[in-house]
C-alpha cells in the first residue's frame, strides 16, 4: 500500500492512496478537507490480519461520501470507520497499529474527537465497533506521531506533547521526552520529565 498526496500511481488514477502488487492498482479516491487543495493526504495504512487495510491521514471524503482521515479497504472497496475523526484538516491521522492479539486499531495524531468522543489527546482505540480512550491520558498539548509495536505485545507512542500523563493498567511506560509520567507499574525516564511511583 502507498499513501500520499499524489493523482497518479504508475498511470493509474489513485488519489491519496494505491496498491502494487506487480501492477498499480486503485482503492478509490480520498479528496482533501474542508477545501484545502489538491488530494487528500494518506499518511499512514495499518493491515489487519483478515487483510482488511485502515487508512489514515488528512482527507475529507471517501469516493464521494465523508469519511473524516480515517477509512478501510476489504480488498474491494474503500469505507469509512465509523463516523471518522474530527472534520478538520489539522486534526489529521499521523499513526496506526492493528494489534493482532486485541483486534484493535491504534490511532495517533493531532484530533480531539472520534466517533463523536471527545478524546482530548489524539490517542484513540477502535475496536471493530466503536471508538474509546486507551489506558493513557496525554495532557492535550501535542501530536502523536508513531505508535509500534515490541514482540511482547507492549505498544508504544511517541509524539511532540508535553504535561503530564495517567496511566491505568499499563505495564510500561517509557518517558523520552519532557512529559511527566505516572504509571501503575514500571516506568524508565529517558528523558528530563519526572517519573513518579
Amino acid at each position: 500500500f502507498v499513501g500520499g498526496a499524489h493523482n497518479l500511481a504508475g498511470g493509474t488514477l489513485a488519489e491519496g492512496v494505491a496498491f502494487w502488487n506487480g501492477a498499480w492498482g486503485t482503492m478509490g479516491t480520498v479528496s482533501a478537507i474542508g477545501g484545502a487543495p489538491g488530494p487528500g493526504n494518506v499518511i499512514d495504512v495499518a493491515v489487519a490480519p483478515n487483510g482488511i487495510a485502515y487508512i489514515g491521514g488528512q482527507f475529507g471524503s471517501l469516493n464521494g461520501g465523508a469519511a473524516n482521515n480515517l477509512a478501510s479497504y476489504n480488498g474491494a472497496q474503500m469505507f469509512p470507520v465509523g463516523s471518522g475523526l474530527d472534520a478538520s484538516y489539522d486534526a489529521a491521522v499521523k499513526a496506526l497499529l492493528f494489534d493482532p492479539t486485541t483486534n484493535n486499531l491504534y490511532i495517533g495524531g493531532a484530533f480531539q474527537n472520534a466517533g463523536g468522543i471527545d478524546i482530548a489527546d489524539g490517542l484513540a482505540v477502535y475496536n471493530g465497533y466503536a471508538f474509546h480512550g486507551p489506558d493513557v491520558t496525554i495532557t492535550p498539548s501535542g501530536t502523536f506521531n508513531a505508535i509500534a509495536q515490541s514482540v511482547d505485545g507492549t505498544i508504544y507512542a511517541a509524539g511532540t506533547f508535553a504535561g503530564t500523563a495517567y496511566c491505568a493498567s499499563v505495564a510500561q511506560v517509557m518517558n523520552v521526552g519532557r512529559t511527566d509520567a505516572y504509571p501503575t507499574f514500571v516506568a524508565r525516564n529517558t528523558g528530563s520529565g519526572t517519573v513518579r511511583p
